[in-house]
C-alpha cells in the first residue's frame, strides 16, 4: 500500500540554501508529507533475530539499525557545498489524548519540488526509501487516506495550539561565557543512557491532557562561515585556558574545547529540532523530563550542560512555528540567537548524536509498563 500525499503549495524561502533556483525564496514551492504509524514488534519475535549471544544484545543491535536509517538519510557525498535539491526531512512523532489506549508513534516523510507533480513523485520514492531502511524490528503501517492523515498523524493537535505555552522548542543550552577578555560561544550536546526515552513513552501515555512530542531530521551541509566561527570559538577557549580566566569557567572552557572539534569534524550534519505541543499548554514536568531524558549523561562520560526551553514571542511567531510543525519544515527563527554565525549550528548534530533523540522505542520482554503502541 502506498501513503496518502498531502500537498502544499507556497511562496519561499525555504528554511535552507538549495542548489536548485526554482526553490528558492519568492518561487512557488510545492511541499509533499506521508506519514505511517510505526509499531514495535512482538519481544518473542525480534529475539529470535538477535545476532548477540544474550538478549542484551537485541538492544545494542536495534540502536545500531536505527542508526543506519538515519544515516541513509543524507547524500552521500561528504564534501558537497550544496544542499539536497528535495529538502527531504523525516520527522518522529508521539502523541497522546487522554482515554485513548495506544500511544501513536508516528514516522512523517516531507519533501520539496518546483511542481505538484514531482513533488508527488518524490514523496513516493521517499516513501519507499524509508519503507525500506526502518529496522525489521517495527510493523510499518502508511496512513492511506486523508482522514487517516489527519486523524492519526498528530497534525490535528498541532493545529490546536493556539497559545504561546501551547508549543514549545527544547534545545541544547546554549549561552555565552565572558573570560575576561573576550566572549566565547557555548552549546550544549543531546546525550542519553541507554533506556531513558522509556520515561518519555511513559509520560506522554500519562499525560492527563493532549500532548505530541515531534524530532525532525534534515541533512545539511557545514558552511564555511560557521567552519570559521567554529574555530575561532575553539581558539579562543583554547587561550582562556591558559589565561588567567575565571576558574568557574575552566570547565566550560574543557567543554567547548572538546565538543566544537566534534563539530568541526562533522562529516554529515542534519539539522535536528524537538518540539512538544499540548493544546490546553505544555507541563512544566514535561519539559524537563524531555530535557533530562536528553542530556543524560552514560557513566563515565562529562554532563552536558543542560538544555533550554523556547517558546513563541508572538501570534505571529506562533503561527509559523505551527506552521512548520505542521509540515516538517525546520524552523530557523532568529529572534533569540546570541550570535548569528550559529543560527544554524545550534541545531546541528552528527549521526550519533541525532540517535540519541530521534529513537524509536525498544520494549523489554516485559514491555514498558502501561504503555502500548498503537498497530495496524
Amino acid at each position: 500500500m502506498e501513503p496518502w500525499i498531502e500537498i502544499s503549495q507556497y511562496r519561499g524561502p525555504l528554511s535552507l540554501i538549495s542548489p536548485n533556483d526554482t526553490l528558492r525564496a519568492g518561487v512557488d514551492i510545492y511541499q509533499a508529507v506521508f506519514a505511517c504509524l510505526i509499531s514495535p514488534k512482538p519481544f518473542a519475535e525480534i529475539v529470535k533475530r538477535k545476532w548477540g549471544f544474550n538478549h542484551a544484545f537485541l538492544y545494542t543491535e536495534a540502536i545500531d539499525r536505527q542508526q543506519l536509517l538515519i544515516e541513509a538519510q543524507h547524500p552521500a557525498n561528504d564534501l558537497a557545498q550544496t544542499e539536497s535539491a528535495d529538502c527531504h526531512t523525516l520527522a518522529l512523532r508521539c502523541w497522546h489524548e487522554p482515554g485513548q489506549e495506544n500511544l501513536n508513534l508516528v514516522l512523517l516523510g516531507k519533501v520539496c519540488a518546483s511542481e505538484p507533480e514531482n513533488a508527488r513523485h518524490m514523496a513516493l520514492e521517499y516513501w519507499h526509501g524509508i519503507s525500506t531502511a526502518v529496522p525489521y524490528d517495527y510493523h510499518l503501517a502508511p496512513l492511506t487516506s486523508p482522514d487517516e492523515y489527519r486523524s492519526l498523524s498528530g497534525i490535528e493537535l498541532v493545529k490546536s495550539c493556539q497559545t504561546s505555552s501551547s508549543l514549545i522548542e527544547i534545545r541544547r543550552l546554549e549561552t555565552t561565557l565572558f573570560t575576561g577578555h573576550s566572549n566565547i560561544y557555548l552549546l550544549g550536546k543531546w546525550q542519553t543512557s541507554e533506556r531513558a526515552n522509556e520515561l518519555l513513552w511513559q509520560a506522554i501515555m500519562d499525560s492527563p491532557k493532549p500532548v505530541l512530542f515531534s524530532v525532525a531530521l534534515r541533512p545539511t551541509i557545514l558552511l564555511e562561515y560557521e567552519r570559521l566561527a567554529l574555530a575561532e570559538m575553539d581558539a579562543l577557549a583554547g587561550q582562556a585556558k591558559q589565561e588567567s580566566s575565571p576558574q568557574s569557567i575552566q570547565l566550560e572552557m574543557d567543554w567547548i574545547t572538546r565538543f566544537n572539534a566534534e563539530r568541526l569534524q562533522l562529516r554529515r550534519p542534519y539539522l535536528m529540532q524537538c518540539h512538544l505541543a499540548a493544546p490546553s499548554g505544555v507541563s512544566d514536568y514535561f519539559s524537563r523530563i524531555v530535557g533530562s531524558v536528553f542530556t543524560r549523561s552514560k557513566e563515565g562520560e562529562p554532563d552536558a550542560p543542560g538544555y533550554i526551553i523556547s517558546h513563541p514571542g508572538t501570534k505571529e511567531q506562533l503561527a509559523c512555528w505551527r506552521d512548520k510543525l505542521v509540515w516538517a519544515e525546520p524552523n530557523l527563527d532568529m529572534g533569540d540567537v546570541l550570535d548569528a554565525r550559529f543560527a544554524r549550528v545550534r541545531y546541528m548534530v552528527g549521526a550519533r548524536e541525532a540517535n540519541t533523540v530521534f529513537r524509536l522505542p525498544f520494549p523489554p520482554e516485559g514491555g514498558i509498563p502501561g504503555v502500548k503502541f498503537a498497530d495496524r
